[in-house]
């Protein structure tokens, strides 16, 4: 049985070769299929429905992020102006400020200068509120390129030493990763990382061979027990076990960071280890 014109269509709007589809579902053997969907509008009976791709995905959440601000903003500022009985123009939170202080002016007095100084605090209280909000995003903006660099670590990387800690290291050796036309790339000191044939560096390869220069992954031992190594200056070539003291050592990471931060306690960490064995 054929499928009808209207079916075809239908398929065809989700980017489905309804005769491939066809030829797959009557071969009498296993035969594979696949498509790639059709990004856009798609209608089907009196409802449209919508496909993106991840860039398009990303971006209409950023638009709608953007949106839901400015929005909260705008009522807010309604607000405001209904409570205070005032009219304005547009929607600038500094105007509306202003047209309250037109609103109170007042005799030269002590009254006049109560009311000046509420006026400075609204305006601090609102470059106050506006920086919080910027810093906020900012925050967000940094999880997810943490995140995002994470995922190209490898999976047997070592799990002693935190992966912001890794990251860190990478940035000190000038190693960031980003975006280049449109794909994930590697940039050493600023610059993107290409093959010979001038393709874009793969992350995931790149942070792979990296990690085991470094000694930064977990190794099989000749007995088959998993040994960790770290080190941010040579590749782990170290078999000796050093006695650990903890006196000593608490203090020469100390000594070396300025305090008991991230890079000191993972060299602590590791100095425990080295000499457990």
């Amino acid at each position: 049985m054929a499928l009808d014109t209207a079916s075809k269509t239908l398929l065809q709007s989700f980017g489905i070769d309804p005769e491939a589809l066809s030829a797959a579902v009557t071969a009498t053997a296993e035969t594979p299929f696949t498509f790639t969907p059709k990004g856009g509008e798609v209608k089907i009976g009196d409802n449209t429905f919508h496909i993106y791709d991840t860039a398009g995905h990303e971006g209409l959440k950023g638009r709608v992020k953007q949106e839901v601000l400015t929005q909260a903003e705008e009522i807010g500022i309604k607000a405001i102006k209904k409570a205070a009985n005032i009219e304005f123009e547009g929607k600038d939170p500094l105007k509306l400020i202003e047209a309250i202080e037109a609103k109170l002016k007042l005799p030269v007095d002590d009254k006049l200068k109560e009311k000046d100084r509420d006026i400075l605090q609204l305006k601090t209280n609102w470059e106050t509120e506006k920086a919080a909000r910027e810093k906020a995003e900012l925050l967000y903006k940094d999880r997810e390129e943490l995140d995002r660099d994470i995922s190209f670590f490898p999976d047997n990387r070592i799990k002693s030493v935190k992966d912001k800690t890794l990251r860190m290291e990478l940035k000190d050796e000038g190693i960031t990763f980003g975006e280049h036309e449109g794909k994930p790339a590697v940039f050493l000191n600023g610059e993107v990382k290409k093959n010979a044939d001038l393709s874009l560096v793969d992350p995931k390869t790149f942070t792979g061979e990296f990690f085991k220069t470094k000694g930064w992954i977990v190794e099989e031992t000749p007995q088959g027990k998993q040994k960790s190594t770290f080190d941010t200056k040579t590749p782990n070539n170290n078999t000796s076990k050093p006695a650990f003291n903890h006196d000593t050592t608490y203090a020469s990471v100390v000594a070396k960071y300025g305090s008991f931060n991230d890079k000191a306690q993972a060299e602590y960490t590791i100095a425990q280890l080295e000499s457990a064995g």
